[in-house]
């Protein structure tokens, strides 16, 4: 549903319901402005036109939800607008239920994840988690045993734009660089897996490079040489498992 809005001889918009919503919330509007959508025979306050909406006030259960499977836990994201547009703060209902089997994991997330193809001949996709949350830490769970949990974040004011479709890593499809939520159980099956034994081996090698030139760079008295390495993993995800991922469609705004 897209939302007009006028404010003296401005003209606002199209807007969706979630962008008023916080326009009126963060004092962007005052809520006396004149909004209009398709199936209004006239202009309505700004403060009133969402209830005009159809089935106004049950957006959220109107939303799709998304199941996915991450290592013996089934996670399910609901999430709470019906677009997603530069610059906007999102927001998603999580929760997280145990499989057949227990389990025993260090440490359960979502994090936002943006994904770009890097410089240089190989073209390599870097993935990195820009805003990640831990939902639990040394935790247990029995078969069915579930729990719920909100993720809130805000995505750039000038991210690059994505269908919603697998993004980068493919040169033949076109495909372009992207954000996805990513979900991540980190435990004896997550490292078992070839994805994890691929993360860790990348991590060692890396960390093993860092660590042999801030010696190098002690020797020649450049303690700095070799130093940032550290910095630029932070958050890195060298091998992601795309079945974990909700791709996120990021319109312009």
């Amino acid at each position: 549903m897209e939302i007009h809005v006028q404010r003296g001889e401005e003209r606002i918009g199209p807007l969706s319901p979630e962008q008023v919503r916080e326009s009126l919330s963060n004092g962007n509007f005052q809520g006396n402005e004149l909004a209009w959508h398709s199936g209004l025979s006239d202009w309505v306050s700004v403060s009133t036109v969402l209830d005009t909406l159809p089935n106004a006030g049950n957006t959220t259960a109107q939303i799709q939800q998304h199941t996915f499977n991450v290592t013996g836990c089934i996670f399910t994201i609901q999430p709470r607008q019906t677009e997603i547009r530069q610059g906007d703060t999102i927001g998603f209902d999580v929760t997280v239920t145990c499989g057949e089997k227990r389990v025993i994991a260090d440490e359960i997330y979502i994090s936002l994840m943006e994904s770009k193809t890097g410089r240089g001949q190989n073209r390599s996709v870097i993935h990195r988690n820009c805003d990640k949350k831990i939902l639990a830490s040394n935790i247990t769970m029995e078969a069915g045993e579930s729990h719920s949990f909100e993720f809130i974040t805000k995505l750039p004011d000038d991210c690059v734009l994505s269908d919603g479709q697998e993004i980068t890593g493919n040169p033949f499809t076109g495909a372009t660089d992207g954000w996805c939520l990513y979900m991540h159980v980190e435990n004896d099956e997550h490292r078992a897996s070839a994805h994890g034994k691929a993360d860790a081996v990348g991590k060692s090698v890396i960390g093993g490079i860092g660590r042999f030139m801030e010696a190098i760079g002690k020797l020649v008295g450049k303690d700095s040489f070799g130093g940032g390495i550290g910095e630029k993993m932070e958050g890195m995800v060298l091998r992601r498992d795309p079945r974990n991922c909700f791709f996120l469609t990021i319109k312009s705004r």
